[in-house]
């Protein structure tokens, strides 16, 4: 009996494919709590010990039960090394310093040191994220390979340069239109069934300086999810002597649940980045400010500096004549916002910024002023 009660636990507590109702340790389900738990209390309780005795000694093929649950969970094991992919993110990390000679390999990690298997087409995987919420520090992304002596012994390397494949499976919950968040800075290639989206046509330094708010329409019943994500400050394959510029704010990488149009307008925001000054009379302005339809003002912020704006006009004077602030995603419905640039007390309008066709998922449009007196240019994003 009691070699029956331990490999019935051994079953509940091996590691298997997230793929499993019960796939064991770290038993983070509630139906594998809840099992464990029932599993304890029939082992206190005397009588119903005895009363199992009883059965399993009246049981004619009682001497083959063991050794199938033994096989059991030696098939459990295999089925976490060779079919991880379940409730979860499938990862693979690799080093952009030193990559590893195979381009289908993964970093190990001491998470998953047995995972030589990869729903995504690799070499193995690195380990099973339950979740993608990472950033901004380094330690916040766990990098399997950040203490690799002497391979990336460089006492400077505070920002790791890597890449990161994610795959998972998501289902669209039944009802209105979902789309599925993802927010980062970095390098971004998204397939969501037969649905891509690529941010490197954008400006490099604005999508590494600047997280963005990305949304992808999910189609109908379950798609896979694959995430390449890229985040660097060079490159080089081999570590510099010394650390170069950075290109923003460490990486970031946040990956939400299925959500309504409704639900994103509740929390999003719409970013405004940009610069304004008078050809005129070669100055700034003192504010930006942005107006809905009815002149009320939304949101205001002070000047602060662009030296690359003033070395592209070859006017120092405006070094100044950068802005940037935020405003509520839903205060763009309707008919938008206007932008004005306060000149000497008189606003003089600069652009507006718009929902366009379906500012979710497509994000907001902007429209810059034409004026013979103020040369303006800015963008916007969620």
């Amino acid at each position: 009996m009691k070699t029956l009660l331990f490999v019935v636990l051994l079953y509940l507590l091996v590691p298997g494919s997230g793929q499993l109702r019960w796939n064991g340790i770290p038993m983070s389900s509630r139906l594998e709590f809840a099992t464990l738990v029932l599993f304890v209390l029939v082992l206190m309780q005397r009588t119903t010990r005895q009363y199992l005795r009883t059965k399993w000694e009246s049981f004619s093929w009682r001497g083959v039960v063991v050794p199938i649950m033994l096989m059991f969970s030696f098939a459990k094991v295999l089925t976490f090394a060779w079919s991880p992919f379940g409730d979860g993110f499938d990862a693979c990390y690799r080093s952009l310093y030193y990559p590893l000679e195979n381009p289908y390999a993964c970093e190990k990690s001491y998470e998953g040191p047995f995972l030589r298997q990869s729903d995504l087409g690799l070499a193995n995987t690195s380990r099973i994220d339950r979740t993608v919420d990472f950033g901004v520090h380094q330690y916040d992304w766990s990098l399997p390979f950040m203490n690799e002596y002497p391979r990336l012994g460089s006492l400077w390397l505070e920002r790791f340069p890597f890449s990161a494949k994610f795959g998972a499976r998501v289902t669209k919950p039944r009802g209105d239109e979902y789309f599925l968040p993802i927010l980062g800075n970095g390098e971004l290639k998204v397939a969501l069934g037969s649905q891509q989206l690529v941010n490197q046509d954008l400006v490099q330094a604005g999508i590494y300086e600047f997280p963005r708010l990305y949304l992808i329409r999910i189609p109908r019943g379950t798609s896979e999810l694959v995430i390449d994500y890229t985040f660097r400050d060079d490159e080089n394959a081999i570590p510099p002597d010394e650390a170069p510029v950075s290109r923003g704010p460490y990486a970031t990488l946040k990956v939400g649940k299925p959500q309504r149009t409704e639900e994103i307008l509740s929390y999003a925001k719409v970013q405004m980045r940009g610069w304004a000054f008078s050809q005129s009379l070669g100055t700034v302005p003192t504010a930006v400010a942005a107006f809905d339809t009815n002149g009320d003002e939304i949101a205001r912020t002070m000047m602060s500096e662009r030296p690359d704006v003033a070395a592209y006009f070859k006017k120092p004077s405006i070094v100044n004549s950068g802005f940037k602030f935020e405003v509520p995603a839903s205060a763009l419905l309707g008919d938008g916002l206007t932008l004005r640039a306060n000149f000497a007390g008189n606003w003089v309008a600069i652009g507006s910024v718009t929902t366009g066709s379906h500012l979710v998922p497509d994000g907001p449009q902007t429209v810059v002023a034409v004026n013979s007196s103020v040369k303006a240019g800015f963008s916007a994003w969620l």
